[in-house]
């Protein structure tokens, strides 16, 4: 974003529309520095970077798929207990 591009927000009453073009001004600023390529994801430009580093950190952090789609299942297939009601 060059310099003489920005331009601060308006000071002082504003009517809803001039807030929201502003908002929309700055948000298309912003966005397309962190739009994703397509030979890294194909949902590109529509994921952005972030959201992609993110979805991979949690996959790290879940471990092996195969071994949580298993636990998942059988956590859903087992009975459940129903407690009873805790008194006011």
């Amino acid at each position: 974003m060059s310099e003489s591009s920005y331009r601060p927000p308006r000071r002082g009453p504003q009517p809803v529309k001039a807030k929201v073009q502003d908002i929309l001004g700055l948000t298309a600023r912003l966005l397309p520095p962190l739009a994703s390529s397509p030979y890294k994801d194909p949902r590109a430009p529509q994921n952005l970077v972030p959201i992609g580093g993110l979805e991979r950190e949690l996959r790290h952090r879940l471990g092996d798929q195969h071994i949580l789609y298993r636990a998942l299942r059988a956590a859903a297939a087992a009975p459940r207990t129903v407690l009873p009601p805790v008194p006011p």
